[in-house]
């Protein structure tokens, strides 16, 4: 009869550990997280749970392209702030070589081999801080786009999809009973 009853159990937990139920996931409400979506527990959702919630079609015009711009963003200003800094850097190594002496006065014919050097590499210093300025620039747009499009796939799909019931309960309170409204 134990043997007959475990068996039973055992067959019962293949079937129930064998349904998957992870394409019928709908969470209650989005939110945005770490450049992803993630539901009311702060739980990033997958590719395909995130289909599934706010549909093909606003996945690929919209999540996609997000993603995409959210992710270049990031790069760009990663990448960008030490080549700033680098270039700073170079261009304060160049000056303190020119003591004194204007760029335009170093590149002169008159001037000495050691300034017109010096005059080049701080020339040089600026234009890399240009360009890590440049990647600053078109990052921290890109960024903040792609943020803001996640934000607003989630509030789409919050104001779609959460509904708000009115209620009021009476229950215990620290100091007797109390009266809890929400709407």
């Amino acid at each position: 009869m134990k043997k007959f009853f475990a068996t039973i159990v055992m067959i019962a937990m293949a079937g129930f550990m064998a349904i998957s139920a992870s394409a019928q996931y709908a969470p209650s409400s989005l939110n945005f997280k770490k450049g992803k979506l993630a539901d009311n527990n702060g739980k990033v959702l997958s590719e395909e749970q995130v289909i599934a919630a706010i549909g093909q079609n606003i996945y690929e015009e919209t999540y996609v392209g997000a993603r995409k711009q959210i992710k270049t963003g990031k790069t760009l200003v990663k990448v960008g702030i030490p080549v700033a800094v680098a270039g700073i850097v170079i261009t304060g190594i160049g000056s303190s070589k020119l003591d004194g002496t204007s760029i335009s006065d170093a590149l002169a014919d008159t001037a000495t081999d050691e300034q017109k050097q010096a005059a080049l590499i701080s020339i040089g210093g600026s234009l890399i801080s240009s360009i890590g300025g440049v990647c600053i620039d078109a990052g921290i747009p890109l960024w903040v786009i792609g943020k803001k499009r996640l934000k607003w796939i989630a509030e789409d799909y919050n104001a779609k999809n959460v509904s708000y019931v009115p209620s009021v309960k009476v229950g215990t309170a620290a100091h007797g009973y109390g009266l809890t409204v929400t709407f």
